[in-house]
């Protein structure tokens, strides 16, 4: 439901298994909205609709389309990983805004996915000048074209584990798709890996020239707990 319209809002009418944003349609312009991304014209309400043949792509190609138009001098991160995305996401965001303030944006909860990565990128503006977005998945090919929107400066992969092997197979699955990021980051672009993974050599071996590789592990103490 289209809670959350404001005046002046593109209300995207998403569908799914079992929901279907175009039901709401009329209720998104009574609410303030100036225009309706659609699948079909046949909806309630009068309004500007833009029709197109799959709303969740076209968001996607929108949010796309308005990171190549936000200025260069913006250094934008995304984190990776199958778990400790969102601590890890955080973690550098309170050093974002230390360097940058209000100049600096993560993205908020879980928006993480084909919806909330377009929505977190549509969020930016021109004045920003750092940005961390959390990126998840659950299926194999997921990752790439996501991370093809957000065009990051900087990658960092918290680890690969074993997660949704309903979809994924193999933890070393896992490892590839999170991998699978690399390709699209910067061509000075610098990524961050756990050098004690099994996988930091596949993660390793899939930068090219010029792309920088940082590492981290846990370091046992003296009682052998890690620190």
């Amino acid at each position: 439901r289209p809670g959350g319209v404001q005046a002046g809002d593109l209300f995207v009418a998403l569908r799914g298994p079992s929901f279907d944003g175009h039901r709401f349609v009329g209720e998104a312009f009574r609410q303030g909205a100036v225009l309706a991304l659609v699948e079909r014209t046949e909806v309630d309400g009068a309004g500007p609709l833009l029709c197109v043949s799959d709303t969740l792509r076209a968001l996607g190609q929108l949010a796309g389309a308005w990171r190549r138009q936000l200025p260069p001098a913006l250094g934008l991160a995304v984190v990776v990983g199958s778990n400790g995305k969102t601590s890890t996401k955080q973690m550098l965001m309170e050093i974002f805004s230390a360097a940058e303030g209000r100049r600096a944006l993560c993205s908020q909860g879980n928006l993480n996915n084909a919806v909330g990565l377009p929505l977190s990128l549509l969020a930016l503006r021109p004045f920003h000048r750092l940005a961390v977005l959390e990126l998840g998945m659950n299926h194999p090919g997921e990752s790439r074209p996501l991370a093809a929107l957000a065009r990051p400066d900087l990658v960092v992969i918290t680890n690969a584990q074993r997660e949704h092997q309903e979809h994924m197979g193999s933890v070393r699955a896992v490892a590839e798709e999170h991998g699978s990021v690399l390709a699209e980051l910067a061509p000075h672009g610098t990524a961050v890996v756990p050098w004690d993974c099994p996988f930091a050599g596949l993660w390793r071996d899939a930068l090219r020239d010029g792309q920088r590789l940082l590492g981290f592990q846990w370091l046992r103490d003296r009682d052998g707990g890690r620190d």
